[in-house]
């Protein structure tokens, strides 16, 4: 068996080793958030975010550069399907993206940081009410 030199795989190939598995294939699936800034001078878009999910891609308009929750959103098959649309819209080449972290578990995917319906982590959905992660803590916004 071939040698990896990554070390959160250590204990992983020691036991594939044990059962003497000469071949593995292993299929990682990459997901990811990018955001832009729209520059068009009277656009009431100033900012986008795509974010790639196992359903397929989603376009997130915002009103402000500020974090916040999108005012729409829209679906695409592909992430160079979405950033074309940016491009016809709103002038964003596809250099002009930066990729962010993904959202915490059970945290809305179109804030930057963590933010979450409150009563997320009880099973108590309160759809009207949002919380955000401050020095460790949840603060309802």
């Amino acid at each position: 068996m071939a040698n990896i030199f990554h070390p959160d795989f250590s204990d992983f190939v020691a036991l594939l080793n044990e059962h003497n598995v000469e071949y593995l294939i292993v299929v990682v699936s990459i997901k990811m958030r990018i955001i832009a800034e729209v520059k068009k001078i009277n656009s009431p878009i100033k900012r986008l975010m795509i974010y790639e999910s196992n359903e397929g891609v989603y376009l997130f308009g915002f009103d402000t550069i500020e974090d916040s929750h999108s005012n729409w959103d829209e679906w695409y098959e592909t992430i160079d399907e979405a950033k074309e649309e940016c491009n016809d819209r709103y002038g964003i080449e596809f250099t002009n993206w930066t990729e962010i972290p993904d959202p915490m578990e059970d945290c809305q995917h179109d804030w930057i940081n963590p933010v979450r319906v409150k009563g997320r982590n009880m099973g108590t959905l309160d759809w009207t009410t949002f919380e955000k992660l401050n020095c460790g803590k949840w603060i309802e916004l």
